[in-house]
C-alpha cells in the first residue's frame, strides 16, 4: 500500500508554538484522569512489582504493539511497556484472542514486554505522580495533525508536555513530517535549554528492520524518515 507524504500549509515551525509552550510550562494541567488509565497502572505496578529486571522502557503510542516487542528484543534487561489507547489495535497479530481480550482490562505479560490500554497523556502523569521514572522513552510516528488548526493535539505543544520532559530521560522520536521534529525540538529547548539531534535516517539502516508497520509502508512509498534524540537532561532554570 502506497501512503501520501504529510501535506499542511504550515512550511516551518507554527508561529504559536513558543508561546504555546511557555503557557503550559506556567500552568498546571488539571484535567481528570481516566478510570481505565489509572487500572491499567496498577497493573502496571504489580508488574513492576513482582519483576527481577533493572528498569522499564516506554514505547508510547505502541499502536499494535510490534514496536514494544522489537525494543524487548533489542533490551532484554528491561522491562519494556507498550501503551497505546486503541483496545481494537493493540496487541493485533501479536496476542492470542484470550489475550486480546484480557487487554481490555489488565496489562499482558510476554516475557519482559508488556502491552497494555491506557491513555498515554495519562499514564505519564501517573508515572510522575508515583515518582516512577523510565530509562527511555520512544514515540514512533505519532499521528503529525498537520492542520495548522491542529496544533495543541501534537504532543510538543499538549498541556502534558513538561510532564514529560520532567522525567529528564532520553527521547526517541521518529517521523516521515521534518516540520513535526522541528517543533518537537524546539518545544525540548525551551524546557531544557538542550538542543536535541535531528538526522534523516539512511534507508540502509531501515531496510528489513522497521520499527512498525507505519514505518515499512512510509518506507515503501519512498518518503524521507526522520529521528530526533534527546539526550538526559533536566529543566531550564527558564521554566
Amino acid at each position: 500500500m502506497i501512503s501520501s507524504v504529510v501535506y499542511s500549509s504550515q512550511t516551518g515551525v507554527h508561529a504559536s508554538l513558543a508561546e504555546t509552550v511557555e503557557k503550559h510550562c506556567r500552568s498546571e494541567w488539571k484535567q481528570p484522569i481516566r478510570e481505565h488509565t489509572r487500572q491499567a497502572f496498577e497493573g502496571f505496578r504489580a508488574v513492576l512489582g513482582d519483576s527481577a529486571l533493572n528498569g522499564f522502557i516506554l514505547d508510547t503510542g505502541c499502536g499494535t504493539g510490534q514496536s514494544t516487542v522489537q525494543l524487548a528484543k533489542q533490551f532484554p534487561h528491561s522491562l519494556v511497556v507498550g501503551i497505546d489507547q486503541s483496545g481494537e489495535r493493540l496487541g493485533r497479530g501479536i496476542v492470542s484472542i484470550a489475550q486480546k481480550n484480557e487487554l481490555l482490562k489488565q496489562p499482558v505479560v510476554m516475557g519482559n514486554c508488556v502491552l497494555l490500554r491506557a491513555e498515554v497523556a495519562d499514564f505519564w502523569r501517573l508515572l510522575k505522580i508515583n515518582k516512577l521514572t523510565p530509562e527511555k522513552i520512544f514515540i514512533f510516528y505519532p499521528n503529525p495533525w498537520p492542520k495548522s488548526a491542529h496544533l495543541l493535539r501534537r504532543w510538543h505543544a499538549h498541556p502534558v508536555f513538561p510532564t514529560l520532559m520532567g522525567f529528564g530521560v532520553p527521547i526517541e522520536l521518529r517521523s516521515n513530517w521534518r516540520i513535526y521534529l522541528q517543533e518537537f525540538a524546539l518545544a525540548v529547548e525551551i524546557i531544557t535549554a538542550n538542543q536535541p539531534q535531528l538526522e534523516l535516517m539512511k534507508r540502509e539502516e531501515l531496510a528489513g528492520a522497521f520499527c512498525t508497520p507505519f514505518e515499512k509502508k512510509y518506507y515503501a512509498s519512498g518518503h524521507s524518515l526522520w529521528r530526533l534524540q534527546t539526550d538526559k537532561q533536566s529543566l531550564s532554570p527558564r521554566t
